[in-house]
């Protein structure tokens, strides 16, 4: 693992973990702290609404069950990195050295936080304050997208996204933000700006 940029977009940050020569990129996106009352609250009901295809602009043909526990976050990781080495079409594998990179950004690499975007904390550090708090679902999306394996994390309150690089960037440009904004509880609906009636002008009493 070499460097790694950071991409803010409107509502959240995205940031691309780039590997050396035989080690593929991934993708991790962060969203704000903060939350709106309508915000989607668990896994759960964020698995219900994939399913239900509520959200027309991002269409998934499946997910998986919800895995929960300190090794959440790093099983999502980890399946996340071998995502990877198959979208990039790269050479077979060592078991060992997926495992040791996969623990690497896992342990060492900052992830920008809504809250404190410069510092940051490690998905280890994420996981090790919220204890048993933490679960990931993964996410099938529909064939437009290149198949790319999308991985939704909550680790206490913060809510995580992992994908191989570009699945991320790809489906946020395909309808992923609008799936987004509704698990925090964002309004995406824009009310139409209301006609303002034209002032009649007096009548010329003269006239």
């Amino acid at each position: 693992m070499e460097t790694s940029d950071t991409q803010r977009w409107s509502q959240f940050f995205i940031t691309r973990v780039i590997g050396s020569d035989d080690l593929p990129d991934v993708e991790i996106l962060t969203l704000p702290s903060y939350q709106f009352s309508s915000a989607i609250p668990d896994l759960e009901h964020l698995e219900n609404l994939l399913l239900s295809h509520e959200v027309e602009e991002f269409q998934t043909i499946g997910g998986s069950s919800i895995d929960r526990g300190p090794h959440a976050c790093f099983a999502a990781l980890h399946q996340a990195v071998l995502d990877a080495y198959v979208r990039e079409d790269m050479p077979p594998w060592d078991p060992a050295h997926v495992q040791a990179y996969a623990e690497n950004i896992y342990s060492a690499y900052p992830v920008p936080i809504m809250n404190s975007p410069v510092s940051g904390s490690s998905l280890l550090q994420m996981v090790t304050a919220a204890g048993p708090g933490a679960a990931f679902m993964a996410a099938f999306p529909h064939a437009d997208l290149g198949h790319i394996t999308i991985y939704f994390l909550m680790i206490g309150g913060t809510r995580i996204i992992l994908g191989a690089a570009d699945g991320i960037s790809l489906g946020l440009k395909q309808g992923l933000s609008h799936l987004l904004l509704k698990w925090m509880g964002v309004l995406t609906t824009v009310a139409s700006p209301k006609k303002r009636k034209a002032k009649k002008l007096p009548s010329d009493a003269s006239a």
